[in-house]
């Protein structure tokens, strides 16, 4: 029985890479099984540089004092991290809220088997975000400090039970946040912050490594001494330093209790957990006056629900607004710390200006709410085609949702920037028009790429919002329109002391760009858009 749930667990993994649900364009498979493999070799050889220079750095200075054991716990304390950030919120949708939950359980299937195929899933993903630490580590390991047979022999064990530790701590804390949203009407909105939140502590934590990693160096001796007081942690780098079994085994049974415990206490209660009904009511009938509003105002308000609906598609598409928005913050309260800066810099305020313009539509490009939202529609697509709405309608409400949203943010920080550099008036107008307009035109550019390349026949949305076709090359054009110019600015242009006249010819062109999509959306769009489903 176990054998064929995990079997039924693979297939379902296996769907999800390689989008086996879309079987309209069979002639693409290859080409999006190649892109989604070099995006994600991409990001894997991304981090395991980031790690290895984060190693090199604390490696010789640990190794050479006598404090190696310090390495092999750092290594254990980022992997945990990395594996908990990465599994908390998998461990919630995949052990208390998927979807074939009532089915499974009305099977005659023993609870332990069902957990067990979920788990392995859960910790298969567990050991990929370890290796992406545990690899540079070792090499960096055996390039500075001799490696004995005994320490590597720990050293695997120790990155072969980690993973289970870290799968105990992010279950329970996937159940917590599971048992707290279950209790509130908005839960996909409370879903998106307690993310919002744990990416927010990974960003600012990322951005001081560099200040942690200086400390480290410089006073490892002192972190050696407290960290040294905690005897789990200083277990666990002696277990692979000494090394030391003793130490090993009270490392290994230190990981791998917790997990026991947690898997025997939720298989015996995973129906009770599943099925126990701690929610409210979404809505509360009162009783008022019935309005009306006019078709435009009611498509929009559908687009806003079905964004508002799906954590997955908030997260991955309009995070881009929350960054945009801290950074106009961060603009403002800094504004001392960056006017002495550019002092530094020796770049006129035009030209700051332009280089601001740049990198705010760069981060306007990673906002994608129109890439994926006409495949989202999925098998519900002629519902919306059936009414009698023109189809530009439908269009511009998709449209309407991603400017709405979107241009707020991205003029507040070019206010913001306004504020902090007091550029000429006419940088100062292009600082506010260009980063709009490009909004406008990523919206077009992200719409016109899902009419071209719909997926409707998604496993989940996951598929839609994070590895289909239209989303990839909506962000690959949205950065084409932002990093060419941008470099042929900073080539020929960034000696000069106006922005006069490429950065008004660049925004005359976003303009003309846009006025020509969205021309060709509400026209050639519109038929194409007909003849879906």
């Amino acid at each position: 029985m176990f054998k064929a749930l995990l079997k039924t667990r693979m297939a379902a993994l296996g769907a999800w890479l390689l989008q086996r649900g879309n079987t309209s364009k069979k002639g693409n498979t290859k080409l999006k099984m190649l892109g989604f493999a070099a995006l994600m070799l991409y990001a894997a050889f991304a981090f395991i540089m980031m790690f290895y220079a984060y190693f090199v750095q604390i490696a010789k200075p640990f190794f050479s004092i006598g404090i190696g054991w310090l390495y092999f716990t750092l290594f254990a304390m980022s992997a945990f991290a990395l594996m908990f950030i990465g599994g908390v919120f998998m461990a919630k949708s995949q052990l208390y809220e998927a979807r074939d939950n009532d089915m499974l359980l009305s099977l005659p299937i023993p609870p332990k088997y069902i957990l067990a195929s979920r788990m392995t899933m859960l910790m298969v993903m567990n050991y990929v975000f370890e290796l992406l630490v545990a690899i540079p580590a070792a090499i960096v390991w055996f390039r500075t400090a001799p490696v004995s047979v005994l320490a590597f022999i720990s050293f695997l064990l120790i990155v072969i039970a980690l993973p289970f530790l870290a799968m105990a701590i992010s279950g329970l804390f996937g159940w917590l946040i599971a048992l707290s949203t279950s209790k509130m009407r908005k839960k996909s909105l409370m879903t998106v912050i307690f993310s919002v939140l744990f990416l927010g502590l990974y960003i600012v934590g990322f951005s001081q490594i560099n200040v942690y990693i200086q400390k480290l160096v410089l006073n490892g001796t002192a972190i050696a001494g407290s960290l040294g007081s905690v005897s789990p942690l200083f277990w666990i780098g002696s277990a692979v330093s000494e090394p030391n079994a003793l130490y090993l085994v009270y490392s290994l049974l230190i990981m791998l209790l917790p997990f026991v415990l947690m898997y025997y206490v939720l298989s015996a209660t995973l129906i009770k957990v599943i099925t126990s009904k701690r929610g409210v009511a979404k809505v509360k009938y009162e009783e008022r006056e019935m309005q009306s509003v006019s078709p435009t105002k009611a498509l929009f308000r559908r687009e806003l629900k079905r964004l508002l609906s799906s954590p997955v598609y908030i997260l991955n598409t309009g995070l881009g607004v929350v960054f945009i928005t801290i950074a106009a913050v961060a603009l403002v309260i800094k504004k001392t710390y960056i006017l002495g800066l550019m002092a530094q810099i020796g770049y006129g305020k035009d030209t700051l200006a332009a280089f601001f313009v740049f990198a705010l539509c760069l981060m306007s490009s990673v906002i994608l709410f129109t890439a994926p939202s006409i495949s989202l529609e999925g098998k519900t697509l002629w519902i919306i085609k059936s009414l009698p709405i023109p189809e530009a309608n439908i269009l511009k409400a998709k449209l309407d949702l991603h400017v709405y949203l979107s241009l707020p943010a991205v003029l507040l920080a070019s206010l913001a920037a306004i504020y902090v550099l007091e550029p000429t008036i006419s940088a100062a107008v292009v600082m506010l028009l260009a980063p709009a307009f490009f909004v406008m035109l990523s919206a077009n550019v992200g719409l016109i790429c899902n009419l071209k390349s719909p997926n409707f026949d998604w496993v989940n949305e996951t598929q839609v919002v994070k590895q289909s076709m239209s989303v990839l090359f909506a962000m690959l054009f949205s950065s084409i329109l932002v990093l060419v110019p941008g470099g042929i600015y900073i080539a020929l242009f960034a000696d000069k002391t106006s922005l006069i006249p490429y950065m008004p010819i660049y925004t005359l062109l976003l303009i003309i760009a846009w006025r020509l999509t969205r021309s060709w959306i509400y026209t050639r769009g519109a038929v194409i858009f007909q003849g879906l489903g």
